[in-house]
């Protein structure tokens, strides 16, 4: 049926198909966050086809709405149809999304996404939240580098100045550890946490009781038979899912909640009790129940009891009990959800849906009990042992989508992302069967094991969008966007999450992940804000992995300001605190902080053994994860001592692990890291090209770090070049920059820098004075390293002063500095200044 293009709409809609995204209002095309170029009569094609979509527009309607009161051909139009299909990457005869129906008009077929402006993320950022765009500066190319100097400068050329060069990172692998103690798993993907009925700038969903399952009791105490209350908790809640009357918390939040409450697993619970739940889950109802086994082997039968329990009131709404075999549990568990639904009032869910549902099981009970006993060892961060399992049930259960998708999830814990992108993607093939969001959340689950962030990002935000009182789709989201570095989209998702009506509004994983975007946004103040809330919550709530990941970002924000002895009880807190939730992978992440703060107090020995006490124990859990950031450490330790060749290669090993695990700020901090190397050994070129590199990619970021130290650093290597003005504008630049992001390491890194260009352009008294407060700075930071190296250039200065008494006693000091640290390349500095 041929149609005419609609007016437009008095509130334009958001479009979304295929990883674009159009945006009437704005007039702008996206395809993974980036601006595709579209003429302004094709871009209104586009709306007029997607307006009408799936029907024919007629050729003439389109000419009247697109070119109104003017005369043009229709070659005018078949030009601008082209331009569309082009911009949307259509090839010839490859008609995906514009289809020409021949002497009528045209049409758009593909499957289209219609989304609320307010559920984009379209919305204002608060300043204080986002780094101004920086301005671009005219850097000359290295290509264009003048020539060195026919003779050596009058000062020699010193180490690159000090600032907090180490990685404080909580990347991929830590994101998706807590996410395991914090988050959740997918692993069953039919929770939902309760909601108000209507939910500012969300779309609206009915009203719907919330109900928690809060697991089996085993009354014979046989551990054989343990597995039966994981597996009997997440097939009722599969169950239950089906036919949407009812919202399931996830096993994953109740298992949550039962830590951080002690809840015992009980039929008898106190009004307190339930409250606690209540107030934890947003539940409206509540399921206990015990199992016993009632004979052994093939004849084996189960005696199941469970209750439906008010939170509110306590009074028992339903009671049910069932005998089966333990062998046919698939046919048990629907008997119970079929009186379930009978005594609660519900309707059954049609055959299509209960199809469905039995499709996201494993399809034997042998192959459930292994997949739940995976699931059990997974949110005990038990990897090692929760993949042996889960492979055990992919093998009795090889056509099982939730089964692959989990053992994916063990091997990423593991560190081995082949493997785990591989079970992902079988696991994608598998779900075509199952609902569509169980297989849009196996979509989602695989591009993160790909490191696909874009494909991640739009796939979390069509969850979020469907099934808006689900919290974990848009933290997902969040973490998503950040990691692709698209930080301010991942604010708004944060600012989205925090409408929500409380439980889900109040959790401290919004506050967690708003930390950890500022982190990689350099808003510092933000970080430390929302740690802080995070960590207040965390300790109301006797949530023991929230409070351990806020430690470490306020341990992170003080080793940023310089103040690391401060930063070392924080890590050492949140290293206990991880150990005592099981989480060993993050611990070791933690071990390594604590290094960094060592290191930067210029305790390198201690720093280094903490540094093996992470790959020490990572060995222990068998995980080859995080050996990136191990790397870059050990480069670090050999560039402090000297040995620049090792810390070149282990630095470079670093940066192409991280490239490979989409990890993009600490690639670019890698990438830094080489250049301060190249630096030192006299590479002008190579590095003056890693610290252009660094900055186009931090300007790309958001990253107010990382651009401001390749600044400084370009700065060094243009002076030692002969180009002072254009030297100093530079460190001029990195200053600014470094005290808009209220960082006075870096800012006193920076002082230094321009001391040296300073000194070369023969302002020795303004060199001098910045050189004092940089000192003054260091020492104010307790950074032994940074203060030795500032040190041997205010010796050099004194020198050419004339104060060679002050000279002497500044060189005395580094090489005292140098001898306590154990720095041999602070050591040879000291030497060569005498």
């Amino acid at each position: 049926m041929a149609t005419s293009p609609q007016p437009p709409r008095a509130e334009k809609q958001v479009y979304e198909f295929d990883g674009f995204r159009v945006d009437p209002v704005r007039r702008r095309l996206l395809k993974g966050g980036e601006l595709v170029s579209l003429t302004p009569k094709a871009f209104s094609i586009l709306v007029a086809l997607l307006e009408n979509r799936g029907q024919v527009v007629e050729k003439e309607d389109l000419i009247r709405r697109i070119w109104p009161d003017t005369y043009v051909t229709e070659a005018n139009l078949t030009q601008n149809i082209s331009s569309l299909r082009k911009a949307l990457g259509e090839r010839a005869n490859d008609h995906r999304y514009v289809v020409t129906v021949p002497g009528r008009g045209y049409s758009f077929v593909a499957d289209v996404l219609e989304i609320p402006r307010e559920a984009t993320g379209e919305i204002t950022i608060p300043v204080a939240a986002v780094p101004a765009d920086p301005q671009p500066s005219s850097v000359p190319a290295a290509s264009a580098l003048p020539a060195a100097p026919p003779s050596p400068p009058a000062v020699p050329a010193p180490a690159p100045p000090r600032g907090r060069r180490r990685f404080l990172a909580a990347g991929v692998v830590l994101g998706f550890l807590l996410a395991l103690g914090a988050a959740g798993l997918f692993l069953f993907y039919n929770g939902r946490k309760n909601l108000p009925d209507k939910t500012a700038a969300l779309p609206a969903f009915p009203s719907r009781p919330t109900m928690a399952v809060l697991g089996f009791r085993n009354l014979g105490g046989n551990r054989n038979e343990s597995w039966l209350s994981t597996a009997l908790s997440e097939m009722l809640i599969t169950e239950l899912s089906a036919g949407s009357k009812v919202r399931m918390v996830r096993g994953e939040e109740v298992a949550r909640m039962r830590q951080t409450l002690s809840v015992p697993y009980t039929e008898n619970l106190s009004g307190e009790t339930l409250q606690q739940i209540h107030d934890h889950l947003g539940a409206d109802l509540v399921v206990v129940g015990s199992y016993l086994s009632l004979g052994e082997g093939e004849k084996n039968h189960l005696r199941i009891d469970l209750q439906v329990v008010k939170a509110a009131t306590g009074e028992t709404v339903s009671s049910l009990a069932e005998v089966g075999s333990e062998e046919r549990l698939f046919d048990l568990v629907p008997k119970i959800g079929k009186g379930l639904r009978h005594n609660l009032g519900w309707s059954e869910p049609t055959p299509e849906e209960a199809r469905a549902a039995q499709a996201v099981l494993p399809a034997s009970t042998e192959a459930t009990r292994l997949y739940a006993e995976g699931l059990v060892r997974l949110r005990a961060f038990d990897m090692r042992g929760a993949r042996d399992l889960l492979q055990q049930a992919v093998e009795a259960s090889p056509d099982s989508a939730v089964a692959h998708s989990a053992l994916s999830l063990a091997w990423i814990g593991l560190g081995d992302d082949d493997r785990a992108q591989a079970e992902a993607e079988k696991a994608v093939q598998l779900s075509a069967a199952l609902p569509k969001q169980e297989r849009l959340a196996i979509e989602a689950r695989a591009a993160e094991a790909k490191r696909d962030w874009s494909r991640a990002s739009e796939l979390y935000r069509s969850l979020w969008t469907f099934y808006p009182e689900n919290l974990e789709y848009g933290l997902r989201l969040a973490s998503a966007l950040s990691s692709a570095g698209r930080g301010a989209e991942a604010l708004t998702a944060v600012a989205e999450m925090r409408k929500l009506g409380a439980p889900a509004g109040d959790d401290p994983r919004i506050d967690l992940a708003e930390a950890q975007i500022a982190k990689r946004l350099s808003s510092f103040d933000v970080l430390m804000r929302a740690a802080r809330t995070a960590e207040t919550k965390g300790r109301k709530s006797g949530e023991t992995p929230v409070v351990a990941q806020a430690l470490m970002l306020r341990g992170d924000r003080l080793l940023l300001i310089g103040r690391s002895r401060e930063a070392v009880p924080l890590f050492t807190e949140s290293r206990d605190l991880f150990t005592k939730a099981g989480n060993q992978a993050a611990v070791a992440l933690v071990l390594t902080h604590l290094g960094v703060a060592l290191n930067e107090l210029g305790r390198l020995a201690e720093a280094q053994s903490m540094y093996q006490a992470a790959l020490d124990t990572l060995r222990r859990s068998g995980s080859a994860q995080s050996g990136a950031l191990q790397l870059d450490n050990l480069g670090f330790v050999a560039q402090d001592f000297g040995d620049l060749p090792k810390a070149q290669s282990l630095l470079e090993q670093a940066h192409a692990a991280f490239l490979a695990d989409g990890e993009r700020v600490l690639a670019e901090e890698a990438l830094n890291a080489i250049g301060t190397v190249l630096l030192e050994r006299g590479d002008l070129a190579g590095a003056r090209q890693r610290f252009e590199e660094v900055l186009a990619i931090s300007r790309q970021t958001g990253n107010r770090v990382d651009e401001e130290r390749s600044l400084s650093y370009q700065g060094l290597v243009l002076a030692r070049l002969g180009s002072l003005g254009e030297a100093r504008r530079l460190q001029e630049q990195a200053y600014e920059i470094s005290q808009r992001i209220g960082d006075p390491v870096r800012a006193a890194s920076t002082l230094t820098a321009s001391a040296e260009v300073l000194t070369r352009l023969g302002d020795l008294a303004e060199a001098q004075r910045r050189l004092a407060r940089a000192l003054e700075m260091k020492r104010q930071a307790d950074s032994r390293l940074g203060v030795a190296e500032a040190l041997g250039l205010h010796a050099r200065l004194q020198e050419r002063l004339g104060n060679l008494a002050e000279a002497k006693r500044a060189g005395a000091e580094q090489t005292a500095l140098a001898r306590v640290t154990g720095s041999r390349s602070l050591a040879a500095a000291a030497m060569h200044g005498q």
